[in-house]
């Protein structure tokens, strides 16, 4: 919608008997709507020209005095620049409030912005966003306020101040101090730059900081367990529990191909008879929302058998009843 603007200088006489000055007042047009404020100067009328919205004369002080009155009219302009630039509604007393200092919006911090992200997308967990990748941006959300106080010893940054040398900058910390791989490092960054991207569409910022910045990543060569070395795994016997509860989770995903966040989900629900008479596993997998039926292979009930009963497994299916 196009908005128009005109703005004017008028005189007022508050108190013609108590003195011969008049007030000086700024009139704003916004699409037909007037506002009209006093500027809190005064002058002689006899020398003001309404056609101009100046002082007619050469000496100093009117010179002065029309100088005043064009760095309000530029002021004034420039505030109306900054609504039509960044979408908010406005209109003349909004324009006039921000020019007296009544609408001076809070700078918008980072950390500020990142935190409200991630309570965003902690509602999301479970409907289409994992608990994983929200874990993986609290983490980012921890180095970022590391970073902030080892490169610029403070704790907030604006949003605004956010360019490429700060995301270089926290490129080479992730690498050198956090010890990062390149590839975790630009997974990171990655999730820097959707928050930031996030705040382009709301116009909180014009530019991208990632501007003119490289993200690469790194092909890697993965080895794989072997039948021989899983066995050896599922036979090592291990005195301390907790890490053979590792070690079963370890040889439940790896005989299931299910992700760790997929099988911390599971319930006994979640075991079902299958078409050929033995039992399946039947679930849903959390990144990408798809159903899922899998054969339990006879190692993988194996595990299941082993902690039936236990009471890990009964809170787990107390949490998902819930």
């Amino acid at each position: 919608m196009k908005t128009t603007f005109n703005q004017s200088f008028v005189l007022r006489k508050t108190n013609p008997k108590q003195s011969a000055l008049a007030t000086v007042y700024l009139r704003m047009t916004v699409d037909g709507s007037r506002t009209e404020f006093s500027l809190q100067r005064q002058c002689d009328p006899q020398k003001w020209i309404p056609e101009k919205g100046r002082l007619n004369g050469k000496t100093e002080d009117v010179k002065s005095f029309n100088n005043y009155l064009q760095r309000v009219e530029s002021k004034i302009y420039e505030i109306f620049q900054d609504f039509i630039s960044s979408g908010i509604e406005f209109d003349g007393e909004r324009i006039k409030a921000r020019y007296l200092g009544f609408d001076v919006e809070k700078p918008r911090m980072f950390p500020d912005i990142y935190e409200d992200h991630n309570k965003e997308f902690q509602e999301l967990v479970g409907r289409g966003l994992s608990y994983g990748t929200l874990q993986k941006y609290k983490t980012i959300k921890g180095y970022v306020a590391q970073f902030l106080k080892y490169k610029y010893a403070k704790t907030d940054i604006e949003i605004t101040k956010l360019d490429y040398q700060f995301i270089k900058s926290f490129e080479i910390y992730l690498k050198t101090v956090k010890h990062c791989c390149h590839n975790t490092a630009m997974d990171y960054l990655k999730k820097i730059k959707k928050i930031t991207n996030q705040c382009i569409a709301k116009k909180w910022i014009d530019r991208s900081p990632f501007v003119g910045f490289k993200m690469s990543v790194s092909e890697t060569h993965k080895t794989f367990l072997n039948e021989e070395e899983l066995w050896r795994i599922a036979e090592q016997k291990i005195a301390i529990k907790r890490l053979e509860q590792v070690r079963d989770i370890f040889l439940f995903s790896c005989y299931t191909g299910l992700s760790y966040c997929d099988v911390a989900k599971l319930t006994n629900a979640n075991v079902v008879n299958g078409v050929d008479g033995e039992k399946w596993i039947s679930t849903c997998r959390s990144k990408t929302n798809t159903p899922s039926k899998i054969p339990l292979l006879p190692i993988s009930n194996s595990v299941i058998n082993k902690y039936v009963g236990h009471p890990v497994t009964a809170i787990q299916e107390s949490f998902y009843r819930s």
